[in-house]
C-alpha cells in the first residue's frame, strides 16, 4: 500500500513539474494541474488507510 502511495506521490510530482513549470499551455495545462492534484489526494488516501490498517492489528 505504501509502495502505491509514494507512486501516486512521484506521478504528481512529474505532473506538478510540467503543468507548473510552462511546458504545458491550456487544456493540458488545466489537466497536469488536476492529475498532480488527484494523484496527491490519492497518495494521501493510501497513506491514511495504511495507518489505520496498521493500527487495528
Amino acid at each position: 500500500m505504501v509502495n502505491w502511495a509514494i507512486t501516486f506521490f512521484l506521478l504528481a510530482l512529474v505532473f506538478a513539474i510540467f503543468a507548473f513549470g510552462g511546458t504545458l499551455d491550456g487544456l493540458l495545462s488545466l489537466l497536469g494541474r488536476v492529475a498532480t492534484v488527484g494523484f496527491l489526494v490519492l497518495a494521501l488516501i493510501l497513506l491514511v488507510i495504511r495507518r489505520r490498517h496498521r493500527n487495528l492489528h
